[in-house]
C-alpha cells in the first residue's frame, strides 16, 4: 500500500494489486463477476431500434403505460419540464429571477422564504410564451 499526499493537499491511498491478498470467498466472487460480465458482453448486441420497438419494450418488460397526449397530466408535466429547461439553460429569460440568492440561515422562516422564491421562479418560467 502506498500513501501519497501531504500537509498541502488531500491524501490519496493506492493499493497495488500484488499487495492485495484475496481470500477464497473473494476470489470466487471475483471469478463469478468476471464470468457474468463476459457473458453479458458476448450476448449484448447493440442495434438501432425503432421508436415502436422501444415503446413495446417499455410497455411489455417494464410495465410502462402510455398516457394520452391531451390529458391534463401530460400537459402539466410538459409545462414543468419546459420551465425546468428554461431555468437550467436560459435563465436570462427570467430577469430578476435568474439567480436566487443563497439561503441566509437554516431557520424555518428563511427556509420557507427560500422555497417561496423557488416556487415563484418556477411560476415565472412557466409563464414564458412557448414561441420564445
Amino acid at each position: 500500500m502506498t500513501i501519497i499526499g501531504g500537509a498541502d493537499g488531500p491524501t490519496s491511498v493506492f493499493i497495488n494489486k500484488r499487495d492485495a491478498k484475496l481470500n477464497l470467498k473473494q476470489k470466487i466472487a471475483r471469478w463469478k463477476h468476471n464470468r457474468k460480465k463476459a457473458y453479458i458482453e458476448r450476448t449484448l448486441k447493440p442495434n438501432s431500434h425503432t421508436l415502436d420497438e422501444v415503446m413495446d419494450c417499455l410497455v411489455n418488460i417494464y410495465g410502462f403505460v402510455e398516457l394520452d397526449a391531451d390529458s391534463d397530466e401530460v400537459r402539466e408535466e410538459y409545462k414543468e419540464m419546459r420551465a425546468s429547461f428554461i431555468i437550467q439553460y436560459a435563465p436570462e429569460l427570467l430577469g430578476e429571477y435568474a439567480i436566487i440568492p443563497p439561503l441566509k440561515s437554516e431557520s424555518k422562516e428563511d427556509i420557507q422564504a427560500q422555497l417561496a422564491l423557488v416556487q415563484e421562479r418556477m411560476q415565472k418560467a412557466s409563464e414564458i410564451p412557448t414561441d420564445i
